[in-house]
C-alpha cells in the first residue's frame, strides 16, 4: 500500500516535465516554420515588359464610356479576363473590388473583359450588380483576350504607364503588390495566393 502511494505521488511530478518537453519541441517547430516564412517573404520578383497592351476593340462596354488611349495615358491599368459562367471569376471579383477601393485616388484604372457576345448586355449588367463590379466591362472581347494570351480565366494583367503589360497572374507575386510596383517602380515581394482563389478555368470549358 505504501509503495503504491509513493507511485501515485511520483507520477504527477513527471507530468510537468513532459509538458515542458512538448512545449520546447512546439516552440522549436514554430521558430523553424517562422524562419521558413521569413525566407520566402524575403524573395523578390520584378515586373517585366512582356508585350504592348493590345487595342481594346470590343463589341461594347458596360458601366461607362469606352476607355481610350487618351483616358488611359499615364495610368496604370488593371485588366481582368472573366466570364459570367465562371465560378472562380465570381469568387475573385470581391478581391478586385477591394483593390479598386484601395487605389481609388491613385492613377489606376480597372477594366474587365469577357469573350461573351451577342445579347449578353442585360445578363452582364445583372452579374455586375450581384458581384459589385462598378468598373467598365468590355464584352465581345475574344480577340483582345487572345492577344493578351488569356487561355484560362480568371486572368489578370497589369499595364504600366508606358502601355506595356508588365505583370500577369501567372507570374510570382500578387496583384496588389504588382500595382504598387507599377506605381512606384519598386520590386514585388512574393505573396500567398489571394483569399478565395480556387484556380483557373479553361476558356474552352465555357457552356455551349
Amino acid at each position: 500500500m505504501h509503495d503504491n502511494e509513493l507511485n501515485v505521488e511520483r507520477s504527477p511530478s513527471r507530468f510537468p516535465m513532459v509538458l515542458v518537453a512538448v512545449g520546447l519541441v512546439s516552440i522549436g517547430f514554430a521558430l523553424f516554420i517562422g524562419n521558413q516564412k521569413m525566407e520566402t517573404s524575403a524573395e523578390k520578383t520584378v515586373l517585366k515588359n512582356l508585350r504592348p497592351v493590345p487595342d481594346l476593340f470590343v463589341e461594347g462596354w458596360l458601366n461607362g464610356d469606352p476607355p481610350t488611349p487618351v483616358s488611359m495615358k499615364g495610368k496604370v491599368v488593371v485588366i481582368e479576363a472573366f466570364a459570367t459562367w465562371c465560378e472562380p471569376c465570381r469568387r475573385y471579383i470581391p478581391y478586385l473590388a477591394s483593390l479598386k477601393r484601395q487605389f481609388e485616388n491613385q492613377d489606376v484604372i480597372f477594366l474587365s473583359l469577357t469573350n461573351e457576345e451577342g445579347d449578353i448586355r442585360d445578363e452582364l449588367a445583372q452579374f455586375a450588380s450581384q458581384t459589385g463590379m462598378d468598373w467598365r466591362i468590355g464584352y465581345g472581347a475574344e480577340s483582345v483576350m487572345l492577344e493578351l494570351d488569356a487561355h484560362s480565366i480568371p486572368a489578370t494583367y497589369v499595364v504600366s504607364r508606358e502601355r506595356q503589360v508588365v505583370w500577369t497572374s501567372e507570374m510570382p507575386g500578387n496583384l496588389e503588390e504588382a500595382i504598387k510596383q507599377a506605381l512606384t517602380f519598386q520590386t514585388i515581394p512574393d505573396a500567398p495566393a489571394v483569399p478565395g482563389d480556387v484556380g483557373p478555368v479553361e476558356t474552352s470549358d465555357a457552356p455551349q
